[in-house]
C-alpha cells in the first residue's frame, strides 16, 4: 500500500480499478527503473568535470627525437577535444597511443581502449595524424627549445587552423627561429613572409602577456582555459603556465624546464614559492581544484649545480613538492593532486658533473642494462615513497605518483587506482587506465542490484487478480491480464502503455502462462 500511495503521489494518481493500477504501477515502475539506470550509468562513467585525461605525447628530454616533451589534456571523457602543453612530439606521440593501445587489447585480458582512440584497417600513420587533424584544437608552449617545439614543426604541413600559445618571446623565438623559411617553411599565420591566412596556416599564433591572474586566453571547442602564467629560471625565457577550466573549476600546473645552474637554488625557490602560492590561492578563493602538477626531472640524483643548467635532480623535485606543501598551506588542499613527473632525459652521457655517489650510482646502473630514464624513474619512487610530502596523498606511490611512457594514457582522476588487467606475459597492466576503477565497478554492482530488488518489488505489488492463474492451456488465453493487454490503445482514454512495455506484459505472460 506504501508503495502504491508513493508512486500515486509522484505519478499524478491513478484510478483504483486494475486496468489504472496496472497501468499507472508499471508505467511509474518503469520510469523509476529508467531514472535509476541513468543515475547509475551516468555516475559509473568519468564525468565531464572529474578531472582530465593526459595522454604522454613524449616524457623525455634532451637526445630522443621522437618522444620529447608533450602531452595532450582533456576534461572531456566522452569525445575528448585536447591541447598539447609542449610539443616536442605530435604525430609520433599519437603513433605510439595508438600502437600502446592496440597491444594493451591484445596481450591484457578484459582491456578495453577509450571509444576515442583511433582504430580500424589504416596505418598507423595515417591514423596518429587524422587523431591530431581532429581531436586537437591547439597548443600552449613553455619555450621555444626543440625538444618542446619539435613536433609543432613535423606536424605542420597536414594541419590547418592550430592554435599556438604563449609568451612574447616564446613565440618570436619560433617565428624567427623554426618557421622562417629557412629552417623549415613558414606556415603560419600571422606572417610577413607568406599569403597564408587564420584558415589555411598550420598554426595561428596566440600571444599571450604572462601574469599571475587571468584568465589569459579560452580554447573554444576543448574549454579548457590559460588561467595564469609565470616566467621561470632557464637558459632562455621559460613559462610555468596554470591551464584549466575555470579558477572555480579544476587546473593542472604545468612547468616545462625549471631548476637552478643559471641562478642559485635560493633564487629558484623563489620562484616556486611565488608560483605555488599565486595558484594554490586563486584557485583556493574561488573554491577550486588543483587537479595535477606536472613537473621535470631531468638529471639522476647527485647532479652538481652548477651542471643543471636550469633542470632538477629527484632531490630538488622533491624541495620543489615540499614548497607546493608550504606555499598552498592555508588556502588549498593538495591530497587528491597528482604528480606527474616530465622531461627525464632518456642517456647517461658521461659522469662528468655528479657527484662521488651519483657517478656510482650511475655506473651500476649501466652495468645492469639500466637506462638514464629508468634510473631517474626508480630514484623519484624510492624518494617519494620514503619521503612524502606532508600534504600529497597517503598512497602517493603508486596511485598519485605518474612516470609516463609514450603513448600512456593518464586518468587524472579524484579516484585514480586503475583495475589490474591479467597480461598474456603473467604480469598485470593498470598504467594505461580506461577509467575503469574499483570504485566505478562497485557503483555499478549496486545500481544493477537496485534495479533487480526494483523489478522484484514491482512485480510483487502487481494486482494479484491481473496475474496469471494455475489453469489449462485452453483458457490461458482468457486471463484478466491477457483481456486487459487485449482492449489497451494506444489513444484509449485512461492509462496508457507504451508500445515497447505493452509487448513486453504480453511476452511475460506468454512465458508464465502454463
Amino acid at each position: 500500500m506504501c508503495i502504491r500511495d508513493s508512486i500515486n503521489a509522484e505519478y499524478g494518481g491513478f484510478e483504483s480499478d486494475n486496468l489504472g493500477a496496472i497501468g499507472g504501477l508499471h508505467s511509474a515502475f518503469m520510469a523509476a527503473v529508467l531514472r535509476t539506470m541513468l543515475m547509475v550509468l551516468a555516475a559509473a562513467s568519468p564525468t565531464h568535470g572529474d578531472g582530465f585525461i593526459a595522454v604522454s605525447l613524449g616524457p623525455y628530454g634532451g637526445i630522443n627525437g621522437g618522444a620529447t616533451t608533450g602531452f595532450l589534456l582533456s576534461n572531456q571523457q566522452a569525445s575528448p577535444s585536447f591541447i598539447a602543453l609542449d610539443a616536442g612530439s605530435l604525430v609520433s606521440g599519437a603513433l605510439a597511443m595508438i600502437q600502446r593501445e592496440e597491444g594493451l587489447q591484445k596481450q591484457c585480458n578484459g582491456y578495453k581502449s577509450p571509444s576515442w582512440v583511433p582504430s580500424g584497417p589504416a596505418p598507423d600513420d595515417d591514423r596518429a595524424l587524422s587523431f591530431l587533424v581532429n581531436r586537437t584544437e591547439g597548443a600552449v608552449v613553455t619555450h621555444a627549445h626543440l625538444d618542446h617545439t619539435a613536433g609543432l614543426v613535423m606536424a605542420s604541413p597536414n594541419l590547418r587552423g592550430k592554435l599556438l600559445v604563449g609568451s612574447n618571446g616564446t613565440l618570436n623565438g619560433i617565428r624567427d627561429h623554426l618557421f622562417n623559411n629557412v629552417v623549415w617553411p613558414d606556415l603560419c599565420w600571422p606572417s610577413p613572409t607568406t599569403s597564408s591566412t587564420r584558415e589555411t596556416a598550420a598554426w595561428v599564433y596566440q600571444s599571450v602577456e604572462v601574469a599571475d591572474t587571468g584568465p589569459l586566453y579560452k580554447f573554444k571547442t576543448s574549454n579548457i582555459q590559460v588561467l595564469a602564467g609565470w616566467s621561470v629560471p632557464h637558459t632562455e625565457p621559460t613559462t610555468a603556465w596554470l591551464v584549466g577550466t575555470s579558477y572555480s573549476g579544476q587546473a593542472v600546473l604545468f612547468f616545462g624546464d625549471n631548476g637552478p645552474g643559471l641562478v642559485t637554488t635560493a633564487q629558484w625557490a623563489t620562484h616556486l614559492h611565488t608560483i605555488f602560492t599565486d595558484s594554490c590561492g586563486s584557485l583556493g578563493s574561488a573554491g577550486g581544484r588543483l587537479v595535477a602538477i606536472f613537473i621535470e626531472v631531468s638529471y639522476p640524483s647527485g647532479r652538481e649545480t652548477s651542471s643543471l643548467y636550469g633542470h632538477l635532480t629527484p632531490e630538488l623535485m622533491l624541495s620543489a613538492l615540499d614548497s607546493a606543501c608550504a606555499s598552498c598551506v592555508n588556502s588549498l588542499s593538495l591530497a587528491k593532486t597528482h604528480i606527474v613527473i616530465i622531461h627525464r632525459k632518456p642517456v647517461f652521457g658521461s659522469t662528468s658533473g655528479f657527484n662521488a655517489s651519483g657517478a656510482a650510482a650511475i655506473e651500476q646502473a649501466i652495468a645492469s642494462g639500466m637506462s638514464a630514464s629508468a634510473l631517474i624513474a626508480a630514484q623519484v619512487s624510492g624518494l617519494l615513497t620514503n619521503s612524502r610530502p606532508s600534504c600529497l596523498a597517503t598512497d602517493l606511490v603508486p596511485n598519485w605518483l605518474h612516470l609516463p611512457e609514450q603513448g600512456q594514457i593518464l586518468n587524472l582522476t579524484t579516484d585514480p587506482a586503475p583495475v589490474a588487467f591479467v597480461c598474456n606475459s603473467g604480469e598485470s597492466s593498470g598504467s594505461s587506465d580506461n577509467g575503469v576503477t574499483p570504485g566505478r565497478i562497485l557503483l555499478v554492482t549496486i545500481g544493477l542490484a537496485l534495479c533487480v530488488f526494483g523489478a522484484v518489488v514491482g512485480f510483487h505489488y502487481l494486482p494479484r487478480e491481473l496475474l496469471p492463474r494455475n489453469r489449462s492451456t485452453d483458457d490461458a488465453e482468457h486471463s484478466p491480464l491477457l483481456e486487459f493487454l487485449s482492449h489497451t490503445k494506444l489513444n484509449h482514454p485512461g492509462p496508457k502503455l507504451s508500445p515497447h512495455l505493452h509487448q513486453d506484459l504480453v511476452a511475460v505472460h506468454q512465458v508464465t502462462a502454463p
